[in-house]
């Protein structure tokens, strides 16, 4: 076995994430430390499977690069571990001043409507007069007046934390509190920045489509192109939910794939360089990401495209394992709290793995190798497949966690997925000759606004059969643990037989 760098970040990666998950169950929240016997103990047996893996796989291993290897497997335990240890006891320093009522705020998160009020995420800048430990609070307030993300506001009201679990996750933010009807005093309407800049160009583009699609369609089309929170209705978004729709309104690597490839289009038209190519790339991709608000999902396939950037500029191979395990290394190290409490950042990396490992083994089906799905129905093929890929690794989680799962997926994924990227292209240029001239921008508005009716009287159908949802008992939570190691087998054997090369390069 020779050493390599790819190998020693593999084992370093993985290694990390293991010994972040083994601080998570020797750990708890309310800061009581476990034996550290045990702690040592389990962590000495994780190196010893890992050792043995190595002995299995190979059967004459060199020492040196054996040496190398086992210094990454340790190195990256302990990273892991105390990443995760210290990030915690700083998060505990962080204490709600209930004594406070005052407070200055920036909100970061788009505006959520409920029926007669409106949400939105806001980072505490300062308490009274204490600017130090900012963290994030959603506020409820009445829907006049309406905010903006970007506004910054000075408030009065009682700051309440959230019941246990002390910590949740929403759009990519750890929430510690929360402020109902607060008394705004001041507001101040996004002070000048690039990325206050960026927002407001994404609000001039909903308002371009707004004018000329109606609801709640525009809502719909504008959760295609910039994700979902603050565009859905209450209602629509739970008719999303139940038909196994969630993934298309939430910007992944799907998303950024179709927008990469609207921006290769035009840099190919202006004959750019090879850096100069990269950078524009990277730089419309920047400024789509903040428009998606940075969500798991979006910093996910954000960082591995920027990883397939910089791997076609100098003309390296592009491994999508390297890319994922990359991804989720940055946004551990920075939060190791995504790992076991952001819904969205598992479920991304979860799909991300099935399209990876399993779309190429469906792909393989003698259905696939039609005439049909060479030519025309490429998109179609290559839409359902990875829909399906995603949903064989996702839906065990999704039954453990919440113990339902929608029975209509696979038909609703097949009616809509492969139609999505004919609808965010066809929103974008919507926006391009609404900007220019209305009365074409209406017509074209017009045949857009027929397919995003299709889209939503197929959801409310299919969520308003009786079998659209179905809830599992307790028992069948703990079923993952027999089925992923099933299908982690399966997906050996396939590997195996085709020499390790069933790997589907994707965001």
């Amino acid at each position: 076995m020779l050493f390599s760098l790819s190998k020693a970040f593999r084992y370093f990666g993985v290694s990390f994430l293991i010994g972040a998950v083994l601080a998570y169950f020797f750990k708890t929240f309310d800061g009581r430390k476990n034996n550290a016997f045990f702690t040592a103990f389990f962590v000495i047996l994780i190196c010893f499977l890992v050792l043995g893996l190595l002995f299995i796989r190979q059967k004459k291993i060199k020492k040196a690069s054996f040496v190398l290897l086992l210094f990454f497997v340790f190195f990256g335990l302990g990273l892991g571990f105390f990443r995760y240890q210290f990030f915690l006891f700083k998060t505990k320093k962080i204490k709600l001043d209930e004594k406070t009522d005052n407070y200055l705020v920036r909100i970061e998160s788009e505006i959520k409507e409920y029926k007669s009020s409106q949400g939105f995420i806001s980072k505490i800048l300062k308490q009274g007069d204490d600017r130090k430990n900012s963290f994030y609070i959603i506020i409820y307030t009445e829907k006049i007046p309406f905010f903006n993300q970007g506004d910054v506001l000075f408030i009065k009201g009682k700051l309440e934390p959230f019941d246990a679990p002390a910590f949740r996750f929403s759009q990519g933010k750890l929430i510690l509190g929360k402020i109902s009807n607060p008394e705004i005093k001041i507001r101040l309407a996004r002070p000048s920045s690039f990325y206050n800049l960026i927002l407001g160009a994404r609000d001039k583009m909903k308002n371009f489509l707004s004018e000329i699609v109606p609801e709640p369609a525009v809502g719909l089309l504008n959760g295609f192109l910039f994700g979902g929170y603050g565009n859905l209705s209450v209602d629509l978004e739970e008719k999303i939910r139940k038909t196994g729709l969630s993934h298309l309104v939430a910007v992944s690597g799907f998303h950024l794939s179709v927008i990469a490839k609207l921006i290769s289009s035009f840099l190919a038209l202006l004959s750019l360089s090879g850096f100069l190519s990269f950078l524009f790339s990277i730089l419309f991709l920047l400024i789509f990401m903040m428009m998606a608000g940075f969500t798991a999902s979006v910093l996910r396939a954000g960082l591995m495209s920027g990883l397939l950037l910089f791997s076609q500029l100098n003309f390296r191979l592009y491994h999508p394992v390297n890319a994922l395990l990359f991804a989720a290394l940055i946004m551990v190290i920075i939060n190791p709290l995504v790992l076991f409490y952001d819904f969205g950042f598992q479920l991304s990396f979860l799909a991300t793995l099935g399209i990876i490992y399993f779309s190429p083994i469906l792909k393989e089906k003698n259905f696939w190798q039609k005439d049909f799905f060479r030519d025309g129905g490429f998109i179609i093929k290559e839409t359902v497949i990875a829909s399906f890929s995603s949903l064989v690794f996702v839906a065990p989680w999704l039954i453990y966690k919440t113990q339902v799962f929608s029975l209509v997926t696979p038909l609703s994924n097949f009616l809509i997925t492969p139609m999505v990227p004919y609808i965010m292209f066809g929103g974008l240029f919507l926006i391009i000759v609404s900007s220019i001239s209305f009365y074409p921008a209406l017509v074209f508005g017009f045949f857009l606004t027929m397919i995003l009716t299709f889209c939503l009287k197929t959801i409310n159908f299919l969520s308003a059969l009786p079998f659209a949802e179905i809830f599992f008992p307790e028992v069948f939570r703990y079923f993952i643990f027999l089925y992923y190691p099933l299908l982690v087998f399966y997906i050996f054997k396939k590997q195996k037989a085709k020499g390790g090369k069933l790997i589907a390069k994707t965001l």
